[in-house]
């Protein structure tokens, strides 16, 4: 009998180490992810647990083109004030080089996604352009979309024939031109 205790108390001691060094069969919780966005910046007011307003400002407009809004809304609503890189006097980064509004659009999309949020996205001009683009590619991520003077093809006013194609020499001039203003 002193054997069999001996035996199972033996048993017991292996078992419990075996689970302190042992890997655990639970997986370990997922590492958390913060999202940094690399093609604008956002600078959040308002209060906390309102509901979310992603504002986008106009090409030549800086974010402080909402600060009136701003002071209204923030009471009732917490505000993401998105500054375009390259764009109302900001640094170009990211933007560049190569395409800018669908890596912009899909961008948008993971910081909504990052920060669990279906806001009402306010866009300007070509804040507005890419406020449809969000709506039009993600329509899960917005709640509702409010667009303030937007033309999604300006170029038709000019040349009622104008297509992408033909507009892409003046698209390099005027990205030329917004980022020389840009290094200044």
């Amino acid at each position: 009998m002193r054997a069999l205790r001996t035996i199972v108390s033996a048993a017991l001691v292996l078992a419990g180490i075996a689970m302190l060094v042992a890997p655990s069969s639970a997986a370990p919780p997922p590492p958390t992810v913060i999202f940094a966005p690399g093609r604008f910046t956002v600078v959040d007011q308002g209060t906390v647990g309102k509901p979310d307003v992603l504002m986008i400002p106009g090409m030549s407009s800086s974010r402080a083109v909402w600060d009136g809004e701003a002071k209204r809304l923030a009471p009732n609503y917490r505000l993401h004030l998105v500054q375009v890189n390259g764009f109302g006097g900001a640094p170009a980064g990211l933007n560049a080089n190569g395409p800018i509004l669908v890596p912009i659009v899909e961008e948008l999309h993971a910081y909504i996604v990052a920060n669990k949020m279906h806001p009402v996205v306010v866009g300007h001009s070509m804040g507005g352009l890419i406020t449809l683009m969000l709506a039009a590619r993600h329509p899960d991520d917005v709640k509702k979309i409010v667009i303030v003077d937007a033309l999604p093809f300006a170029a038709v006013l000019m040349d009622p024939a104008a297509t992408a194609e033909s507009m892409m020499p003046q698209v390099e001039a005027i990205k030329q031109q917004i980022l020389s203003s840009n290094t200044r």
